[in-house]
């Protein structure tokens, strides 16, 4: 038995054939809007694999990062370790007079080379020069130009 719309539609408010063509209608809008879910289903599923792999990876960088600041602390403590012996090995625990003092290695220190006494001991050796051969030194009135007072230079 087939229902026939003319039938139907009478000549009336078209009750039927109206509320068939709406639910046509309506089921089309349903399988669009169906279409448009399943499109950003898929979407929002590429976007999780996506941030899921994100993930991992960034755990396995993380694993990685521990792993070497572990190594880098057990470096350093090492290596804090090492620094400390090559300091207790290569002090100089000797005294000065005592030491082996290589040509063109070491610097030899005074009265041979280098002058290393304190300000006291210098002052108290007298002056660098011998007053005997310095200039001016047979004129008795004689002073340095550089102990000279301002104002007063001969």
């Amino acid at each position: 038995m087939t229902v026939s719309l003319s039938r139907l539609r009478g000549s009336g408010k078209r009750r039927a054939a109206d509320a068939l063509a709406d639910l046509r209608d309506e089921n089309r809008r349903l399988r669009r809007a169906s279409d448009d879910l399943a499109c950003a289903l898929n979407t929002a599923k590429a976007a999780i694999v996506a941030l899921q792999a994100e993930r991992n990876g960034l755990a396995e960088r993380l694993d990685t990062e521990a792993i070497d600041t572990a190594e880098l602390h057990q470096l350093r403590a090492e290596n804090g370790q090492l620094r400390a012996q090559l300091a207790r090995l290569t002090a100089v625990d000797v005294p000065p007079m005592v030491r082996d003092v290589e040509p063109g290695i070491d610097d030899a220190t005074w009265p041979h080379g280098l002058d290393c006494r304190s300000l006291q001991q210098r002052f108290a050796a007298g002056p660098v020069i011998h007053l005997s051969r310095s200039p001016g030194s047979t004129d008795p009135r004689h002073i340095p130009s550089w102990a000279q007072p301002d104002g007063d230079a001969a």
